[in-house]
């Protein structure tokens, strides 16, 4: 397929000078950039959980491909393959390339793929592995991308000799590889890995910190509070009874639950501001980004598992269990689902410890709902995830093996040069007997 695009000389050139962009700050516009799918798809978070969660005693069971679709939806090496597409597609438009970062585009069928901060940019229906795009690629067939271009030269007098060139027009042809690309994808890939191997330590530092954080917040929430009351006249709290017990006096004054209250200190803006792996010159352009992103994906992970723990408990979390369903559907789209601002994680983190405790009355039965003992689940199962991500990490080069054969064997087939994949295979596996002995 052959794409044409008509652009003048005067804007082809702006376009070159303006390329360079702010490495990994998303559109401040909250829109949805990616294609979304019909609300019964199965690529939309909120509506997987509700279906792989189901009642046992419910008719409607949820089928292996949702709950392999949900999976891959917080998969470590999914994510890593779309911020590897879009690292790329960085780059092509910083060597002033962005028509094949365009190309991309189209065949993932992302919209506004390179200013899309978010995960699951991907659709898993389609792109079932970590390696389904890469293996998709390589089989398209070479694609030219026709610039048609003319020279804008309206705007010289009418007198001017170089007028009459005005109707020039010239044709650049820019010759896409898919092999080719999906070969760069893979070696992008393996710099990631190796960054995130580091930078999910960051994680688990910062994981760590949060619920002594937020116990130290409480007490000194608690000090300030006895040492306003000590100070308050007896007239001032007669003022400021009128319409407002004095419980909540002292929960306005602490402004506990104002939007402006963190619950814990904020290190992952501390991170993303002074730690020298974000202001590494040699790292990738989009690395505070992606740590950024890390943080989100481990936190759904991690509501996920802590959602199976609760499930698989029985009827002694079965209330926990449905409310904290309940309540990750209602927040996924503006937490974890489509474009997002930096720093969502803490966000989510910090309305869920927010939370005050309730109870819930069921056919007599009264449980006791406690969002801070979740978030402490949630909080606990992520660092458990970012050391097993961390380990996945670690092993990225190797898992690339098969897929670097393939696009050798499909770049050396279009030079007319049959690889026998068997006899590749056969020689590996001497290679790694001989360095074993």
């Amino acid at each position: 397929m052959t794409i044409y695009t008509t652009i003048t000389t005067t804007s082809f050139i702006i376009a070159a000078a303006s390329s360079r962009c702010s490495a990994f700050v998303p559109s401040p516009l909250k829109h949805d950039i990616i294609t979304r799918p019909s609300p019964l798809s199965h690529d939309q978070p909120a509506f997987l959980m509700r279906l792989a969660y189901m009642d046992k005693d419910e008719v409607v069971k949820a089928s292996d491909a949702i709950s392999k679709t949900l999976t891959a939806h917080t998969s470590i090496e999914q994510f890593l393959t779309q911020r590897s597409v879009q690292t790329l597609m960085f780059l092509l438009k910083e060597c002033h390339d962005p028509h094949t970062g365009r190309w991309i585009e189209d065949f993932t069928e992302a919209k506004n793929l390179l200013s899309y901060h978010g995960t699951g940019a991907f659709s898993c229906e389609r792109f079932p592995g970590w390696d389904s795009l890469l293996t998709e690629m390589m089989a398209q067939p070479p694609d030219v991308v026709v610039l048609d271009i003319e020279n804008n030269l309206s705007g010289l007098s009418k007198n001017n000799p170089f007028r009459e060139k005005e109707t020039v027009r010239r044709k650049i042809e820019i010759d896409i590889e898919p092999p080719s690309l999906a070969g760069r994808i893979l070696s992008v890939r393996e710099s990631l890995s190796r960054e995130w191997t580091q930078d999910l330590d960051l994680v688990i530092s910062a994981n760590n910190k949060i619920i002594s954080s937020y116990n130290e917040k409480v007490a000194n929430s608690r000090i300030t509070e006895e040492d306003r009351d000590s100070r308050v006249t007896e007239e001032d709290r007669d003022d400021a009874g009128e319409g407002m017990s004095s419980g909540d006096v002292n929960l306005a004054g602490a402004n506990r639950h104002s939007e402006k209250y963190h619950a814990f200190e904020r290190v992952e803006i501390y991170l993303l501001n002074n730690h020298p792996n974000m202001n590494d010159p040699e790292s990738t352009p989009l690395r505070a980004s992606n740590f950024d992103l890390l943080l989100l994906l481990s936190t759904q992970e991690s509501i996920h598992r802590a959602l199976k723990n609760f499930m698989a408990a029985g009827d002694e979390k079965a209330a926990s269990f449905q409310w904290l369903l309940e309540y990750y559907s209602q927040n996924v789209d503006k937490y974890f689902d489509g474009n997002q601002r930096f720093g969502q994680a803490d966000e989510f983190l910090d309305n869920l410890l927010r939370t005050p405790p309730s109870l819930i009355n069921k056919d007599g039965i009264v449980d006791l709902i406690d969002p801070l003992a979740m978030a402490e689940d949630i909080i606990r199962l992520r660092g458990e995830v970012a050391i097993e991500w961390r380990d996945i990490m670690s092993l990225v080069p190797e898992s690339h093996m098969d897929v670097r054969k393939d696009i050798f064997a499909r770049q050396m087939a279009k030079w007319g040069q049959h690889v026998d994949q068997a006899k590749v295979a056969e020689i590996d596996v001497v290679k790694e007997t001989s360095d074993f002995q």
